[in-house]
């Protein structure tokens, strides 16, 4: 599970997530990110996020893999509509769109109310 996050400026996934990732996952001495802690954390892997639409684009698939990464693993909504899709919000459900096929879907989840996208 993730959040769909448009404060995220890229993809940053949890390590306990990582199993969803497709076999890809690399070193990498990634991008820091701060914590709402004001903490600054360091991805130290990348890998994919499993999407099964091949619209999306490999940039909007990549992920950074944080260990210091506790609330949730995250989505950038900036990284799907850099990537020409459509993310469309209302009450119950978030629709990423791209050449009008729905590539992702996300539900309302209504104990923080943000948006959780399922990962096989």
């Amino acid at each position: 599970m993730a959040k769909l996050d448009s404060g995220a400026s890229g993809n940053y996934f949890r390590w306990q997530d990582t199993a969803v990732c497709f076999d890809d996952l690399s070193d990498n001495d990634g991008p820091e990110a701060i914590t709402p802690t004001l903490e600054i954390i360091k991805a130290t892997k990348k890998g994919t996020i499993p999407v099964q639409s091949k619209k999306l684009g490999q940039a909007a698939k990549t992920t950074h893999v944080f260990k210091n990464l506790n609330s949730a693993s995250l989505v950038s909504v900036a990284a799907i509509c850099d990537d020409g899709c459509e993310v469309v919000f209302d009450k119950h459900n978030a629709f990423i769109i791209k050449d009008n096929e729905l590539v992702l879907q996300g539900y309302r989840n209504w104990n923080d109310k943000l948006w959780d996208i399922r990962l096989p």
